[in-house]
């Protein structure tokens, strides 16, 4: 499993001394804020030893649809069919994820002559789209609501 933006008062930590501050104190105070809840994003549905999982977090429906201003950016290299990531400082408002896997290595999502995927992909909600890519509304989640979330990329 890998933490990403772990922070106690603005200092970086590993997941292991996390860990070890939560078994001795029983809580820290840094994490009490909303904005400094715990996330955790299972993705499954990888093709394992190749490339990299890209995914980006978006905070208004009018980034994802610009492709801009996303908050958060992921790139995790993949060594199994599935990764775990340990998130903070999400934001205490709706949010999407959206993510792909980078297999060969290019940097983008490959798509065929038509645009749909070559290379495994997924969506916050394991939201669904209709000859494109989903509604905002139905990744949108609240971090602070929801401490976990599942998504099965796809594959062509």
């Amino acid at each position: 499993m890998r933490a990403l933006n772990l922070r106690k008062c603005g200092k970086e930590l590993t997941l292991g001394y996390l860990v070890n501050i939560a078994a001795i104190i029983g809580s820290t105070a840094c994490f009490a804020d909303a904005s400094h809840q715990t996330f955790t994003l299972n993705i499954n549905g990888l093709i394992s030893g190749q490339g990299n999982v890209m995914g980006v977090f978006y905070q208004s429906e009018e980034d994802y649809k610009s492709r801009s201003n996303g908050f958060s950016h992921l790139r995790i290299p993949v060594t199994s069919d599935s990764v775990d990531v340990i998130l903070t400082d999400l934001p205490n408002s709706m949010i999407i994820f959206t993510g792909y896997q980078d297999v060969n290595g290019n940097n983008k999502l490959d798509t065929n002559l038509i645009g749909i995927p070559n290379e495994p992909y997924g969506f916050s909600n394991n939201a669904r789209g209709q000859y494109g890519p989903p509604k905002y509304s139905q990744m949108a989640f609240l971090p602070t609501t929801n401490k976990s979330m599942t998504i099965d990329f796809l594959s062509n």
